[in-house]
């Protein structure tokens, strides 16, 4: 399916492309000379991508609101929702009379149910030519790169990785005690004596082979299998994590140093219970909590499996939560502000 020949077409229409934040998610406006306003939303909920009408709802209204506070005397929403798996209907109809359209293409029609517009500017005629002769992949194609390249998350596991196996082999001349040493997490280190790169440093080493697949397994699952990097962003993501390795860090060393435990710790646990914080908040802020019970579970069950070693660092686990979560919960609202703005 050629997404170009869409646009052009709404163009043609007098519809003109508004800015956009996602890469599943298009904006079209259309401006009459009376003042309103016509507004297509083009939800591309495909690969698993869902919506549910909380999220129509608050869609059409914040786009509603935003335009009549700009003057226009009326603005009409229409979300033309593109899914390659089976919707209900039930799940998308709201108090709200939100309107909207299925594309199922995968058998290649436009449904339109009871109580919606039979027609939006001609809309109808144009996706039913242009879905009806195309395949599966070529409507996902598209998506294809940002869905299978999760930069962020591929780089930290290979920073990870390579310092892993240059101390473990001694590549270089360097020992993977000497590594250890030079960046474990140490409380007297950092507080007598000034060592305080060790609070970002120990989140790059790892002790032993089960500590570090346990931790790159855990990373890989939230980044690339729940697809965390690409909803969040990859700065955001890369800036909740490092920011929670080091929020983890500074707990830890302060919890020890006021405990008087001689311990020393390494790895990224802090940093992706941090992530944890941020799938929680994506979550509660986006309403799945019901749509999305099975992520939750994936969730839990990678809190164990990262969690069976009695020598964890409870400290810095609970610190990269703690700071995952209010740094998500900072950028999520300040990400919806601006969507709002």
């Amino acid at each position: 399916m050629n997404w170009d020949n869409i646009y052009l077409k709404l163009n043609e229409k007098g519809f003109n492309p508004a800015e956009s934040n996602s890469d599943i998610v298009d904006f079209f406006v259309k401006i009459t000379d009376e003042k309103k306003m016509y507004i297509c939303v083009l939800l591309k909920c495909l690969e698993g991508v869902t919506v549910t009408a909380d999220s129509i709802s608050k869609s059409a209204k914040r786009l509603e609101n935003k335009f009549l506070i700009g003057g226009y005397s009326d603005v009409k929403v229409m979300h033309i929702i593109f899914a390659d798996r089976d919707m209900s209907v039930s799940e998308l109809v709201s108090e709200e009379n939100n309107n909207f359209w299925i594309v199922d293409v995968v058998n290649h029609r436009v449904m339109v149910y009871e109580n919606q517009p039979e027609d939006y500017f001609g809309m109808r005629d144009i996706i039913e030519n242009e879905i009806k002769d195309a395949t599966l992949y070529d409507i996902k194609d598209e998506r294809k790169v940002s869905l299978t390249l999760p930069m962020v998350t591929a780089a930290i596991a290979l920073i990870n990785i390579i310092i892993f196996i240059i101390g473990e082999f001694n590549l270089f001349g360097v020992t993977g005690d000497e590594i250890f040493d030079w960046g474990c997490l140490d409380y007297n280190s950092i507080y007598n004596h000034g060592e305080y790169y060790r609070i970002l440093s120990s989140m790059f080493l790892h002790a032993g082979y089960e500590h570090i697949v346990s931790n790159m397994f855990i990373l890989l699952a939230i980044g690339i299998g729940l697809k965390t990097e690409k909803e969040i962003g990859h700065i955001q993501f890369l800036l909740i994590y490092l920011v929670s390795g080091i929020g983890a860090g500074v707990v830890s060393s302060t919890y020890h140093l006021m405990m008087r435990d001689d311990v020393v710790s390494v790895g990224a646990s802090g940093a992706i219970y941090g992530l944890f914080g941020l799938i929680i908040v994506s979550m509660i802020m986006s309403g799945k909590f019901r749509e999305e019970g099975r992520r939750i579970i994936i969730m839990i069950v990678l809190l164990v499996v990262g969690s069976i070693n009695e020598q964890i660092d409870m400290a810095a686990h609970m610190g990269g939560l703690l700071v995952g979560t209010i740094i998500s919960l900072g950028v999520l609202r300040r990400r919806e502000s601006e969507d709002e703005g």
